[in-house]
């Protein structure tokens, strides 16, 4: 994998894209607008975000040509983005299309895709691989990414030790020798410790918790205007977006250091540490909360997912001493619901105790969920044995 940068490729033409033989769809002619009538909702054209879901949405279901008809739609708002190329190259692999593969792959490598390992291992080309278009593709990404070697070296990614920013809030009326519950909570994608802190500051100091919101560690182009953002994990190439094992895992262990950092520096009650997320950070939530279910007394995905195939038995099994808070709309289009009521689904079917607690508004964390989230904490809380209150 080399470092981003754009290099010169034949030109491509979306209008012309076609699978199995057959046009994806023609490029819309031109309409006259009458200037004068014109008025900025004239101007808007389909959310980009609502489009990449459904993009990934039909790529789930195998709905292969119809994955690639949103891929194009998309790079029509978001030309020469390196991903949507990628997984439309991945879209046309799997419908056995393998010129128009091999060219959008050739098109994702000239808009920055330059990660050759993923491309030899994603078996979203195994169908083509062999084929003749594509063999010739891989030789001149293989001559291209020798040159790219030679020229500026190989970029490589090794694990790293690093300060990061960690906020805590303490409750009102704050006694450091008294134990107090602590809640971690876990930004969204592209968000940072301080706005995700704002949202639960007020509630959680009047209740009486510890609050603590670690930055997450890596820092990304987020969004389709590249602005840069701090993720949890980084995502794998193509249109599954399943997450980066390495950098998840390197994010599990930093938010358990994050808890004994805090630990030792303020009175936290240990059997009422609560791990809350939202979104990405949901995601994380879950998948560190439920196999450290000693740890972690409560659960709180909110807009977040999870993968079933994750957890082992033993792990599900073990999970049930937790409890779990799954707060979600039903308007929500950057994480369908769809996916959290697979996860509640799974979690019911484990028997692990899990509460569903829908809302409007979609992808967003609303007053009625901090409301929620407060109460569910407060009623779980486990009762501090009597004369060990002190610190």
């Amino acid at each position: 994998m080399h470092r981003i940068r754009k290099l010169a490729v034949a030109a491509f033409v979306l209008a012309a894209a076609w699978a199995g033989g057959r046009a994806i769809e023609a490029r819309r002619a031109p309409q006259k607008t009458d200037i004068l009538k014109l008025t900025p909702k004239d101007l808007e054209g389909p959310d980009a975000n609502v489009l990449f879901q459904k993009a990934a949405d039909l790529y789930q279901e195998r709905k292969y040509e119809e994955a690639a008809r949103a891929y194009v739609e998309l790079l029509r708002l978001r030309p020469g983005q390196s991903v949507f190329l990628y997984n439309l190259a991945c879209c046309y692999a799997l419908l056995g299309a393998d010129r128009q593969a091999a060219d959008f792959l050739k098109a994702a490598w000239g808009a920055g895709f330059h990660d050759l390992e993923q491309i030899e291992r994603d078996t979203d080309f195994d169908r083509v691989r062999s084929s003749r278009p594509f063999l010739s593709a891989i030789k001149e990404l293989k001559k291209d990414s020798a040159r790219l070697d030679a020229r500026t070296g190989k970029l490589i990614e090794l694990p790293a030790r690093t300060l990061e920013t960690v906020r805590v809030l303490e409750p009102e009326g704050y006694d450091p020798s008294r134990r107090y519950p602590l809640v971690i909570g876990l930004h969204g994608a592209g968000g940072d410790e301080e706005s995700f802190s704002d949202l639960f500051a007020e509630a959680f100091r009047k209740a009486g918790f510890l609050f603590c919101t670690p930055r997450a560690q890596y820092a990304r182009a987020v969004g389709f205007d590249g602005r840069l953002g701090f993720v949890w994990f980084d995502v794998r190439p193509g249109p599954g977006r399943q997450p980066d094992s390495l950098s998840l895992k390197l994010s599990e262990e930093y938010v358990l250091d994050v808890l004994q950092a805090v630990q030792k520096l303020y009175p936290v009650d240990p059997a009422n540490v609560f791990l809350m997320g939202f979104s990405q950070g949901g995601f994380l939530s879950y998948s560190l909360g439920l196999r450290h279910p000693q740890v972690f007394r409560g659960v709180i995905p909110i807009g977040g997912w999870l993968d079933p195939r994750d957890f082992s038995p033993a792990e599900a099994e073990a999970a049930r001493a937790t409890s779990v808070l799954v707060c979600h709309s039903p308007e929500d289009k950057a994480i369908p619901s769809a996916l959290s009521d697979t996860s509640v689904a799974y979690l019911r079917e484990q028997k692990i105790p899990v509460e569903s607690f829908p809302y409007a508004g979609g992808h967003v964390i609303s007053p009625a969920v901090v409301s929620k989230v407060t109460a569910w904490i407060e009623s779980r809380l486990a009762p501090v044995p009597s004369g060990t209150q002190p610190r």
